[in-house]
């Protein structure tokens, strides 16, 4: 015979389970995940720890200007000569936050040099194209900047650069075009304190005890000295792509796109206009020889590229920032993202190159 639950048992059970449920996500929410997924103000944490749930790395922070000059773009700029345009991924579209987070204000502020920066390209993989485009359709002979800079992270430089273009190729990528492109790109939502977060956290917190690859995104890895200035100092959060790219980075590849740059820097050459490449060291990369324990290759990149024979300037940001490394400066890469830091800007801005174009 089958036994009958009361309803008032039933009632009870059910809204017992139910004060459970919302008390194990208010104190979750409120301890933890409210400090990833619940900033306001404009504070905010790096996209690795948005992934990967590891609080303790956290570097929460707000974007602060205090520069002496800002670079323009396209919604800001009214004309005004200009002495570089920039074109790139989130790196040069000020990704990271936090204090002056544009490498450009940088250069712009110690230079007193007026700098452009190309906004909302679509696919990030047009970076070049974008230059190609500026350069058959004139703008940039109308516009004689003294350089373009190109800059792109190293886990996409392949797929970038190191492929066959139109050289020739006059699509109608306009300035106007582009800013339309980047509208309602920022948009936010906010997010209740119920969520699947506070179910996520206490399991990558327990995975990530045995894997260092326990969010599919994101690896856990050892250092052998304190990094970052976090709750945790001594470990880090890489980009799972900063490790998958390794066997793809070959002489073949670099010279590939080494041949490229010099094809394009000919043609600014003539304009008068220095090309400048700015490759981003990837985090794995810069903190590889920090890093204990490492079952992964090295990164042979700039090594490869060092050497070759250029007709632009590379600048090279992995040696710049190596010194910084060297010298036990903590928090050149933010320990909670897949970006650098003001530190990493300012340091960039100090490159040789810069004093030269001034000088012209």
């Amino acid at each position: 015979m089958k036994r009958i639950i009361h309803p008032s048992r039933f009632a009870k059970l059910f809204l017992g389970l139910l004060i459970f449920f919302i008390a194990y996500h208010l104190i979750v929410w409120h301890l933890y995940t409210s400090h990833i997924f619940g900033l306001t103000d404009g504070y905010r944490v790096g996209d690795l720890v948005r992934n990967s749930y590891q609080i303790d790395f956290s570097h929460t922070r707000k974007s602060e200007f205090t520069l002496t000059k800002r670079h323009f773009n396209q919604s800001n700029w009214h004309g005004e000569q200009i002495d570089i345009i920039t074109v790139g991924d989130s790196f040069s579209n000020g990704g990271a936050g936090d204090l002056n987070r544009y490498y450009q204000d940088h250069i712009a502020s110690l230079y007193d040099m007026n700098i452009l920066n190309i906004q909302g390209l679509k696919q990030y993989d047009l970076i070049f194209e974008a230059i190609l485009v500026l350069y058959n359709n004139g703008t940039l002979e109308k516009l004689k900047p003294k350089a373009v800079l190109i800059e792109s992270v190293n886990r996409y430089a392949i797929a970038r650069f190191a492929k066959n273009f139109d050289f020739a190729q006059t699509q109608d990528i306009s300035i106007v075009q582009l800013l339309e492109k980047q509208k309602n790109k920022n948009k936010t939502q906010d997010v209740l304190f119920i969520n699947t977060a506070n179910y996520k956290f206490p399991f990558y917190a327990l995975k990530y005890k045995f894997k260092e690859r326990a969010h599919k995104n994101v690896y856990k890895l050892n250092l052998g000295e304190d990094m970052f200035s976090t709750k945790i100092k001594n470990k880090l959060l890489v980009y799972h792509e900063d490790i998958a790219i390794l066997p793809e980075i070959k002489q073949q590849h670099i010279e590939k796109l080494n041949h490229n740059f010099n094809t394009l820097a000919k043609k600014l050459n003539a304009l008068g206009i220095q090309l400048i490449y700015m490759p981003i060291v990837d985090k794995y990369d810069l903190y590889y020889d920090v890093i204990i324990d490492n079952k992964h290759k090295k990164n042979l990149f700039f090594d490869l590229l060092r050497p070759m024979e250029k007709d632009y300037y590379m600048l090279d940001t992995k040696q710049i920032l190596s010194e910084l490394l060297n010298n036990k400066e903590k928090d050149i890469f933010y320990a909670d993202d897949t970006h650098w830091s003001y530190k990493a800007s300012e340091a960039i801005a100090k490159d040789p190159i810069f004093n030269i174009l001034k000088g012209k």
